[in-house]
């Protein structure tokens, strides 16, 4: 007897859990247009830290959740275009 079966290929994707770190000057309201640029790509913060330095900067390390490598890239990219922003990796 046989039986068709079929790879389950559904709508759902699988989402990757990342940290990225992002240096930045120590100015009220940069905060907001960091997450903005996260929400705006459709990626979800699920955690943030953000330590400040004794030369005005902040440290801030953001755990994301992204689909895939473009859309890491995409979000990282934008990120450098935000005005206070000084460099931004994933760690």
């Amino acid at each position: 007897r046989k039986i068709d079966v079929e790879w389950d290929t559904g709508t759902q994707e699988i989402r990757h859990h990342i940290k990225v770190k992002v240096v930045c000057v120590d100015e009220s309201g940069l905060l907001v247009k960091m997450s903005r640029v996260f929400t705006d790509q459709g990626v979800n913060i699920s955690q943030a830290q953000i330590p400040k330095t004794r030369d005005k900067k902040a440290i801030c390390i953001f755990e994301v959740d992204v689909t895939n490598l473009d859309e890491l890239r995409n979000v990282m990219k934008q990120m450098e275009g935000v005005e206070g922003v000084i460099s931004v990796e994933r760690v």
